[in-house]
């Protein structure tokens, strides 16, 4: 279930029990806590019902959210607990009433909760870029009674009064503006972390049959470029994407509302506007797609001149990498003209559109005014209103580049989160007396002739196998079969005298150790390294640094 499911569930719910992992766990705990907490902003009943075996360590994570001895939960959550037999002894009256089980990822409840946040600001930002806007909208229908009625009267106390209310209007205005404007970036970067986490977790979740469908540095740059055209469409859309059309469509309802016949040439000229926007914004959208792959093999030629620069060094093939990166970076730089070229048609079209109409208003306006069937006033307050609509329509079509840069992302980001994460479970559950081996194992990477052709082994509890051959002869596809890495088009691979394809992959690999032929440190101290972010106690550590004659 992703983070965005999950949190409309949660928006629904009141009353929620939130019942913690099977075995005591800073993490969960902490993210269990965060739930509560983000559930209790929104006005929820959240309590946390914890493992009775949770260590002191954690204890003051829960303490504040501890369930109440008469709570009488609507809902019940359940956050990483991995399957119904392992819940604590105290949460098994309510496994047959869990409505929502967070077990994708432990952070999930927290990002959950943060995101049904996210809607609530996203939504308050709205309100205040309305309110922000009808404020806007009423300062030139003021401006026009001052012309037409106050002037003409000698009025000065009362032209006094209403340029006081104008002046509070245009404060309030800007000051909500630059709320909602903040307001807007935090909501589109806590959304693009969101989406940057859920892609990350997803990529490293993949199987390898299915990661090798993109290359390494696809992944990397729909990880960090296109999350980040995703970012600036979300901020964007918040701050011009809502703002805009308010103006448009309350300044041409209150131009008919002043001058039917001049309405009509505003009109006219807004929708050629939109027609504009929309076809140069259909027409780019394609060529930003192609902009963002043409960008992956830019990446993926440096993470393969960084891999290999000793190589590279030794072979004496410098120029041949600079060449070959040099015709990469051209043909990014090529479809990234081509995208702006057709995007760029957008300003100077919108803007003799803005010019001839504000030819038109201004003659039209004049003859009516000199024949006194219009007041000066209205004129004054028209124009206004023209040069409104339309530097709102303006920041429409600047909307609109973002969108197109950001539907092109989204859509590759697509692509990645719509994979299967695990491989499925199937063959015959049988069980074998050899503990490993393979029967008939053929596979082949891209389906077009076999990297491993017939395989067959067995090995019982002791026994050991040395696997011998020149580079490509299959050793490490063989290895990766066994690990679960890929399953074998034909025949059967067994690990603990089962199918692994009856077992999940983290079952299969539980059993495996590995020496890795090439050597990867991590920016951190020597534990760090060993440990390799699991979290190891020191004196197992240490043990491991004993066993392996290290110190």
């Amino acid at each position: 279930m992703t983070t965005a499911e999950a949190a409309a569930r949660l928006a629904a719910m009141d009353q929620v029990l939130i019942l913690t992992h099977d075995r005591p766990d800073g993490d969960t705990i902490g993210s269990a806590a965060a739930l509560c907490c983000g559930l209790r902003a929104l006005g929820k009943t959240a309590y946390l019902l914890p493992n009775p075996e949770l260590t002191a360590t954690y204890a003051p994570y829960a303490a504040p959210y501890l369930a109440e001895a008469d709570f009488a939960p609507a809902y019940v959550v359940s956050v990483d607990i991995a399957a119904l037999s392992l819940l604590p002894e105290n949460a098994r009256p309510y496994q047959d009433r869990i409505a929502l089980a967070i077990d994708h990822h432990p952070s999930q409840a927290f990002f959950a909760a943060q995101t049904c946040l996210d809607a609530g600001r996203a939504a308050c930002g709205v309100l205040i870029k309305f309110s922000a806007a009808v404020l806007e909208l009423i300062l030139p229908l003021l401006l026009a009674n001052v012309i037409d009625v106050l002037v003409p009267a000698r009025d000065l106390p009362a032209i006094w009064r209403t340029g006081g209310l104008m002046l509070v209007l245009a404060f309030g205005a800007a000051a909500g503006n630059i709320l909602a404007n903040r307001m807007a970036a935090r909501v589109s970067m806590e959304m693009t972390r969101d989406l940057r986490r859920d892609l990350y977790h997803q990529i490293q979740h993949l199987p390898c049959a299915r990661a090798d469908r993109y290359s390494a540095s696809s992944l990397v740059s729909r990880l960090t470029n296109d999350t980040y055209n995703i970012h600036q469409m979300f901020d964007k859309i918040q701050r011009g994407g809502v703002r805009a059309p308010m103006l448009v469509l309350g300044g041409l309802t209150l131009t008919f509302l002043l001058e039917p016949v001049l309405a009509l040439v505003q009109f006219c000229v807004s929708l050629l506007t939109f027609l504009t926007i929309f076809l140069v914004t259909r027409r780019g959208v394609p060529f930003y797609g192609e902009a963002q792959s043409a960008v992956d093999t830019v990446v993926r030629i440096l993470r393969e001149n960084a891999a290999g620069v000793r190589v590279i060094k030794a072979l004496a093939s410098q120029r041949r990498e600079q060449d070959r990166f040099e015709q990469a970076n051209r043909r990014d730089r090529a479809a990234e003209e081509r995208a702006g070229r057709v995007m760029a048609l957008t300003n100077p079209i919108t803007d003799l559109l803005l010019n001839l109409g504000l030819t038109l208003v201004v003659l039209v306006g004049a003859v009516q005014v000199n024949a006194g069937a219009m007041p000066a006033g209205q004129i004054v307050a028209f124009l206004t209103y023209f040069a409104l609509i339309q530097s709102a329509t303006l920041g429409i079509a600047k909307v609109f580049v973002r969108i197109s840069k950001g539907v092109a992302s989204a859509r590759r980001i697509r692509q990645v989160l719509e994979e299967p994460p695990t491989q499925s479970l199937s063959g015959a559950d049988v069980r074998r007396p050899e503990l490993l081996g393979m029967e008939g194992a053929t596979f082949s990477y891209h389906g077009v002739e076999p990297d491993l052709a017939d395989v067959s082994f067995t090995l019982q509890k002791g026994q050991t196998l040395g696997i011998l051959g020149p580079t490509g002869s299959g050793k490490t596809t063989l290895v990766s079969l066994l690990l679960r890495l890929y399953d074998a088009d034909s025949g059967v691979v067994w690990v603990g005298g089962q199918d692994v394809r009856c077992q999940t992959p983290r079952a299969v690999q539980d059993r495996f150790g590995v020496a890795f032929q090439s050597q990867s440190l991590i920016a951190g101290t020597i534990y760090e390294n060993i440990a390799f972010l699991r979290d190891l106690p020191r004196q197992d550590v240490e043990a491991a640094v004993d066993t392996a004659q290290a110190r």
